[in-house]
């Protein structure tokens, strides 16, 4: 994403969900899995990656599953990059066409151009 010139769309619900974070944290619940000193936007940007690695992840079990099918083994890791690479594409046009995307509902290219 780094040499595609990507950034974040910040979604209003995945920042209303650290700064939950951080007042559950702040009464002491959850103090082993959310330090203390933890700053809201380390907990925003941990939000939002979650939040894209399921979208993908989803994309990956669907192709994983088709890829087995046609091939009788699983993805190598290259084929993975290749499945997701292939799920930028068709979800950047979509998010081009005025229709809802998945992965560019949280990261857009600051040109606007599908790559």
């Amino acid at each position: 994403m780094i040499e595609k010139d990507y950034t974040f769309n910040w979604a209003l619900n995945n920042a209303a969900k650290a700064y939950l974070a951080k007042i559950v944290r702040y009464f002491g619940i959850a103090a082993d899995s959310l330090p203390s000193y933890m700053p809201i936007q380390t907990l925003q940007t941990t939000i939002q990656f979650e939040a894209v690695a399921k979208a993908l992840e989803k994309n990956l079990f669907e192709k994983e599953a088709e890829f087995y099918k046609t091939n009788g083994y699983l993805p190598a890791f290259q084929d993975m990059i290749k499945i997701n690479e292939d799920f930028r594409l068709t979800d950047c046009k979509t998010a081009q066409n005025g229709k809802t995307p998945v992965f560019h509902f949280f990261f857009h290219p600051t040109k606007n151009v599908c790559e």
